[in-house]
């Protein structure tokens, strides 16, 4: 579910679980080259400056691979599996490996920068602020982290969720979302599926009006599902007039909505 394919260079590489990273010709969709020195979990990186391909092993290690060739030419050691995407920002390397720790690394010597412990299992993928230099990912604990890109320091630490942190609720299979110009970082989160038809009346239909919805998300904080934080605090700089939804998936041997879309 966090494998999605990407591309650079000749090819289109795509992470297949157990059988490791195919690299896909871009011309005719053949295999140009197939890496299979471990399970591949999450989307890759691909750094068109060094013409590499940066790809995080369920091993705990994430690999420096040649674009052309798939050969390994550099490798890191992250201690817990990888399995949620790699995030590239111009010569740096930043993973969040399942133990919750964020990895700073030199994309030209796979050297460790600085770790970020959160303490907590991850739950998605990081995402960069240029304007605060800053990083922003969430755990497991519903907790959302920014981290000082020069430092690895803490710069906020919020649970913009009342509800309690375990399944359905979870920031798992989304990602934070950036708006730069406005200071923002967006994060979704999953509810129970009652939540879809929580709100009062015959229909239990959300409203089409915006300040509706926002009035019964404030009243009834448990239903909020769309979180606008403030990229410096981390304090809620507004209430998204968003009621719940999702997309269906197969989650524990049963269907059951995974993560509704992104802003």
């Amino acid at each position: 579910k966090e494998a999605r394919t990407i591309t650079g260079g000749a090819y289109v590489y795509a992470p297949a679980g157990t059988q490791g990273l195919y690299a896909l010709k871009k011309t005719d969709g053949s295999i140009g080259w197939h890496f299979t020195q471990a399970e591949v979990l999450a989307t890759p990186a691909y750094d068109a400056t060094q013409q590499v391909v940066f790809v995080g092993g369920a091993n705990g290690i994430v690999y420096k691979l040649d674009a052309a060739s798939g050969s390994v030419i550099g490798s890191y050691d992250g201690a817990s599996p990888i399995k949620k995407a790699i995030l590239l920002v111009g010569s740096f390397v930043y993973v969040v490996s399942h133990d919750g720790k964020l990895h700073k690394i030199d994309s030209t010597t796979m050297t460790s920068v600085w770790t970020y412990p959160a303490n907590t299992t991850a739950a998605t993928p990081p995402s960069y602020s240029a304007s605060k230099n800053a990083v922003v990912f969430a755990t497991s604990d519903l907790y959302v982290h920014a981290v000082n890109t020069a430092d690895g320091s803490q710069k906020w630490r919020v649970k913009p969720s009342p509800n309690t942190a375990g399944f359905p609720n979870e920031f798992d299979f989304g990602w934070p979302v950036i708006a730069e110009q406005h200071g923002i970082v967006f994060v979704r989160m999953r509810l129970a599926h009652g939540a879809m038809v929580a709100y009062p009346g015959g229909t239990h239909i959300f409203p089409n009006a915006f300040s509706d919805i926002r009035a019964y998300l404030m009243a009834n904080p448990q239903y909020k599902n769309l979180f606008a934080l403030d990229l410096d605090t981390g304090s809620e700089k507004f209430i998204p007039a968003v009621g719940y939804g999702s997309t269906e998936d197969y989650l524990n041997s049963a269907p059951y909505g995974a993560m509704g879309t992104q802003p």
